[in-house]
């Protein structure tokens, strides 16, 4: 006869006085214990190969290659209210943006037909609205008044601060 009780987990025979084993009950317990292990055994298999998968991890050397290179570069400039202005960076950028801190990105006047651009994109690729690059840096420009294409650059209002990002 089976057991009267069996453990909570994996319900393995648990044998009382009066209970009579039989060499089945001990066979069932050690399938469902072997099984459990093998599972184990299984997992850790597979965490093993995929910790070790280069593929989808990074070695030492590789993740302190990347973890070294600073591929972007942020900062911050107060508008002096020049029409043109070069922030330099040390390097072509690919890609970068320029936004105002606490203002708009944009403004729009309806009554003087008027578009006032505070921030911008630029890339290898072209630039946004009074923003173009060279192999140094990223240069803006600002425009006291309204220009007649309806676009207003403001990327150097005299004391503003902005913040700009800049990828190699």
């Amino acid at each position: 006869m089976a057991s009267s009780t069996k453990t909570q987990n994996l319900q393995l025979n648990k044998w009382q006085g009066s209970d009579k084993p039989k060499k089945d009950d001990f066979n069932a317990d050690n399938e469902k214990i072997d099984s459990v292990f093998g599972g184990i055994a299984q997992a850790q298999q597979n965490a093993a190969n995929h910790i070790a998968d280069t593929a989808q991890h990074m070695a030492g050397g590789e993740r302190a290659k990347w973890n070294g290179k600073d591929e972007s570069v942020m900062g911050t400039y107060q508008g002096n209210g020049n029409a043109q202005r070069k922030i330099e960076l040390g390097f072509a950028p690919k890609f970068g943006a320029v936004y105002p801190i606490g203002q708009t990105p944009f403004l729009t006047d309806v009554m003087m037909e008027d578009n006032k651009v505070y921030s911008g994109f630029f890339s290898t690729l072209g630039c946004s609205h009074g923003i173009s690059t060279d192999i140094s840096g990223f240069n803006i420009v600002y425009s006291a008044s309204s220009s007649p294409t309806g676009i207003t650059s403001k990327l150097n209002e005299p004391g503003r601060n902005y913040v700009y990002i800049a990828w190699r």
